[in-house]
């Protein structure tokens, strides 16, 4: 899990961002994450799940800082919300602002910052990637990959 999550940065860092940059004509240095928390509970962050959570944090601070505009955590239970509420004020106010933490009622939130055209439909968007086999979920559509599909 740990080299999938760096491979993946880096070919944000070096495929992403630059196609993005030359497809706008600006330079792009940020991203949106969506994490659907549906189904996780407070047991998970537990052990190994715990301890992934702390050297992937402590990698993505350390090496590549800034790269964040914006996380959503949708779909939160009460309780990772009631723990969020305490657990933010550890938290740096400026990383700390960059996260939403959102229960079911997220797609106006997720719209506010994504086209609806790039938002798969399953979080309220128009996409559904219908030439792509498994979807928006497998799509890896962008200017660095226009015609999508996993490579």
């Amino acid at each position: 899990m740990l080299k999938y999550y760096i491979k993946e940065y880096e070919r944000t860092q070096i495929y992403r961002f630059p196609s993005c940059s030359k497809s706008v004509n600006k330079y792009i240095e940020q991203s949106i994450v969506i994490l659907d928390m549906d189904g996780i509970g407070l047991g998970i962050l537990t052990g190994k799940v715990k301890e992934f959570m702390k050297i992937a944090s402590d990698l993505a601070q350390n090496y590549y800082p800034e790269t964040l505009y914006k996380m959503f955590l949708i779909n939160t239970s009460f309780f990772f919300s009631a723990v969020w509420t305490i657990v933010k004020g550890f938290i740096d106010e400026k990383t700390r602002n960059k996260v939403n933490v959102e229960k079911s009622s997220y797609q106006k939130k997720l719209l506010e910052y994504i086209d609806a055209e790039n938002l798969p439909s399953f979080l309220g968007g128009k996409c559904t990637c219908p030439d792509i086999e498994g979807g928006c979920l497998y799509s890896d559509i962008g200017p660095w990959n226009p015609k999508g599909g996993l490579k």
